[in-house]
């Protein structure tokens, strides 16, 4: 359920660009989104901690699931974790999109590790997020076994967005060129 917080992360990034303005009834409404859009915000922002808040937990809830996926045994297994995999990848991309560095584990986080242990490097925290697309990418079918779940196009896309903002052009088309050719999707021809 944490992926329907990811609205924040959208309506932030609109505002902190020049494609829209911050509105509201005045300017009190939604304080931290106003300072953002002066580009006036302070790390004691409201909305960017929920930002913060929302995708580590996000992070903790797949990590929890991945710390006890050599517990049980069930049918199905290799696609629940090659989709938590590739949830785990897409918070912690929002997070290194938001934060730079941020504190990387592969286990769950205990209360309060999100703000105490160090901020790990930008290359390690892509590494595990191109390391669990490339899982999910080679695990998840095209098609998922329900409407809304991670898919191998999904992770094929996400991840060539991962190469794009490392500026890691030439895997990037590697990428997303498999995606095109190999899923049932297509570019408009005319746009």
């Amino acid at each position: 359920d944490l992926l329907q917080s990811t609205y924040a992360n959208a309506i932030l990034g609109e505002i902190a660009s020049n494609n829209t303005l911050c509105g509201g009834e005045s300017a009190t409404d939604v304080i931290g989104w106003q300072q953002i859009d002066d580009m006036i915000h302070t790390p004691v922002n409201s909305n960017l901690k929920d930002i913060w808040n929302w995708m580590f937990a996000g992070v903790n809830r797949a990590n929890y699931i991945l710390e006890f996926q050599d517990k049980t045994d069930f049918e199905g297994k290799e696609i629940i974790i090659a989709e938590t995999r590739f949830l785990r990848a897409y918070y912690y991309f929002e997070l290194v999109k938001w934060f730079g560095p941020v504190p990387l584990k592969e286990v769950r986080f205990q209360l309060g590790d999100e703000t105490t242990i160090p901020r790990s490097p930008i290359e390690e925290v892509y590494a595990l997020i191109e390391s669990d697309l490339i899982f999910a990418a080679s695990t998840l079918n095209y098609t998922a076994p329900q409407l809304g779940r991670a898919t191998r196009g999904s992770a094929e896309a996400l991840l060539g967005k991962v190469y794009l903002y490392q500026d890691k052009f030439s895997q990037a088309a590697i990428s997303l060129e498999n995606l095109i050719q190999n899923g049932p999707y297509d570019l408009v021809a005319d746009y």
